[in-house]
């Protein structure tokens, strides 16, 4: 055998080993989440920690769609953690904020999967939000503060389509709602945008009680629509909720209509909670509105709408 060629096939076969060495085992010192930390700014990696502090489960935090925001003078961090509840199972995406000149994180979890803290606070409207709004302003100097307001209620609402809205266009994204910039504000954010009779209340109870979109003071059990109404990126009802049979999901619907009315029948019961009651509503828009259990679906949202509202008050 030639002795080159040998030296050269032992050379290249010793950098392959040393390779797959590095990749398939890993020195336990290497650690993934160390290396995140070293990519991300500063002040996103702090994000991080004061965030995964809150979790009930901290080892299993996911976080995505971390940016940082200047507003008033403060900076922020804002973006969304994914982690595993008390029974071990992962949570839908939460939303947080994170204030860095008080290294202090608050998330928008009613107790699934953090731990009780004070209560969750939008992320802040940037000026660069308003430019873009005001930019594209057409008909009334207080479209700003209408956006502000939708934004509050919903705090992963696009920044862009609630200034086309405040432009006054109708388009795909705003589900092609015609009409002037109040009504087309008003069909995005329900009736948000309009005087709340004195009702006070954070973030979650301003969404979750306002009247609705699409006119959802009106729904009735009885009149069931052509199809569910579209939720925009941000509401609660716009995240996956459980994989179920119609039946189980007419079922699970049911189950929490009954304990909503044992617990106003005696308070001492446990009463369902928020997220009980909304993984009930997310189940019951999986069924298909052309099928013929959707009657029977949408007479069971109507009322389990009905019970989110009565639950924040």
């Amino acid at each position: 055998m030639n002795l080159a060629a040998a030296t050269i096939a032992g050379g290249v076969g010793t950098i392959f080993f040393a390779a797959a060495s590095v990749f398939y085992y890993q020195p336990s010192f290497i650690k993934p989440e160390k290396i995140m930390d070293a990519v991300l700014t500063t002040n996103q990696s702090k994000a991080r920690h004061a965030v995964s502090r809150l979790l009930l489960n901290p080892s299993s935090a996911e976080f995505d769609g971390l940016r940082s925001v200047e507003a008033d003078g403060q900076k922020y961090v804002c973006g969304s953690v994914r982690a595993k509840d008390r029974t071990g199972a992962y949570a839908g995406n939460r939303a947080f904020v994170y204030v860095v000149a008080i290294d202090f994180a608050r998330i928008d979890d009613d107790g699934t999967i953090a731990q009780r803290h004070d209560a969750y606070r939008t992320c802040p409207v940037t000026e660069q939000d308003e430019k873009v709004a005001q930019t594209r302003m057409t008909v009334s100097p207080g479209a700003i503060a209408a956006v502000k307001t939708i934004q509050k209620a919903l705090p992963g609402a696009d920044t862009t389509v609630l200034s086309s809205l405040a432009g006054g266009s109708s388009n795909a994204s705003t589900g092609g709602v015609g009409g002037t910039m109040q009504q087309q504000l008003q069909h995005f954010g329900g009736q948000q945008t309009a005087p709340s009779g004195g009702q006070e209340g954070g973030s979650f109870k301003a969404a979750s009680t306002m009247a609705a979109i699409g006119g959802e003071a009106e729904w009735q059990q009885g009149k069931p629509p052509a199809a569910w109404p579209a939720f925009p990126p941000g509401h609660e009802l716009s995240k996956p909720g459980p994989r179920l049979s119609n039946a189980d999901a007419l079922l699970l619907a049911k189950e929490v209509e009954q304990r909503w009315a044992q617990h106003r029948a005696d308070p001492a019961k446990k009463r369902p909670s928020l997220d009980d009651i909304r993984n009930a509503e997310r189940a019951l828009l999986a069924i298909d509105a052309k099928g013929p259990d959707f009657p029977a679906a949408w007479a069971a949202f109507v009322r389990l709408r009905a019970v989110e509202r009565e639950a924040t008050v």
